[in-house]
């Protein structure tokens, strides 16, 4: 099965069977995986991730893509639903989404406290831009992605995040 991630407004839509229940679960899970050589399920564990993204069922695609591929992925709607699971658990990277309700991402990324995991940023950057980040807490990124993103290049950039290890751009 393919994936196909689109832009709509400032959202990805996702084909409506890929959005599974549950918010904020920890996972891995039965179900759809995306298909491909760079995709293909791996056996090896390659390290815990938490997806920030206030929009279902792209969460759950970006949950589907990381747990293809060996990693295991904890999910949360917003900035706050995020920093309890950072509080409870221990994560290797965050993939943050900024526009988000009750706590956006750049509000998340100030009461992050290091040592923490390496940030990656996946947002369409309508309402923020990197610059405006960067002035209030982009020392904490580890790097940033446009939406959509395709699966490969966050397969590339969190392997790359896990490598380098917490904090921001490896430090």
């Amino acid at each position: 099965m393919s994936v196909a991630v689109a832009v709509a407004s400032d959202r990805w839509s996702v084909p409506g069977d890929l959005a599974q229940e549950g918010q904020g679960r920890s996972r891995p899970r039965p179900g759809p995986r995306p298909s491909g050589d760079a995709l293909a399920p791996s056996p090896l564990f390659r390290g815990n991730i938490l997806v920030v993204e206030d929009n279902p069922a792209l969460r759950e695609t970006l949950a589907d893509i990381l747990i293809g591929n060996g990693y295991r992925v904890d999910t949360a709607e917003d900035g706050l639903a995020a920093l309890d699971h950072l509080a409870r658990s221990s994560f290797d990277v965050v993939i943050l989404d900024l526009a988000m309700p009750r706590l956006d991402g750049i509000g998340m990324l100030e009461r992050l406290e290091p040592p923490h995991p390496a940030v990656v940023i996946c947002s369409a950057f309508e309402y923020y831009t990197p610059a405006h980040v960067e002035d209030t807490a982009g020392s904490k990124v580890f790097r940033w992605l446009q939406k959509p993103v395709p699966p490969e290049q966050l397969i590339a950039v969190v392997a790359e995040a896990v490598q380098a290890g917490p904090g921001p751009r490896g430090a």
